[in-house]
């Protein structure tokens, strides 16, 4: 529906479009996410959006981490991060640390629980519950792989009551 010439389309708009359209299907596992993301990526640096570009790269990291591309889902989501840091938008810090919590693989098991506390600290710096959530169920699965017990508790009994306050 997005792909192809839309004239009558500001850029910008055209590029949060597909970007977001990315996102929904990489939440569906669908690969035409990436796809779609990487269009929105080559309008962003054509008219030289930088945010744009770093959420187009989110996106494009999350939509390969559903297809177990790891190098290439970390490659995308350093990407990101980097243009998020530039602009000190924590936000969106938050969310690719939080994504680099997905990736699952030895090197996620050294640096994982490092990437995923400071995503923490700063969902909870920005009062966004859902992120700390996250980022409390993603400590507890990591905690569990490494033999952490006690501390997987504990991350996941501070996510489980935090997802019933949210449903409440």
């Amino acid at each position: 529906l997005l792909s192809g010439p839309m004239p009558s389309v500001l850029p910008q708009i055209r590029a949060k479009a597909l970007s977001l359209q990315g996102e929904i299907d990489s939440w569906l596992a669908r690969s035409i996410g990436y796809e779609l993301a990487a269009e929105g990526l080559s309008v962003v640096q054509e008219i030289g959006d930088r945010h744009g570009e770093a959420y187009a790269q989110y996106v494009m990291g999350l939509s390969v981490l559903e297809q177990d591309q790891l190098s290439l889902a970390r490659s995308h989501l350093s990407k990101s991060l980097l243009l998020y840091q530039e602009f000190d938008d924590k936000l969106g810090i938050a969310h690719v640390l939080s994504a680099f919590g997905q990736v699952d693989d030895e090197d996620y098991l050294r640096s994982g629980r490092a990437q995923l506390e400071e995503g923490l600290a700063l969902f909870r710096e920005l009062g966004d519950l859902y992120g700390v959530r996250q980022c409390l169920i993603r400590l507890g699965q990591l905690a569990i792989r490494q033999g952490e017990l006690e501390t997987a508790r504990d991350w996941l009994e501070e996510g489980m009551e935090l997802g019933w306050a949210l449903a409440t």
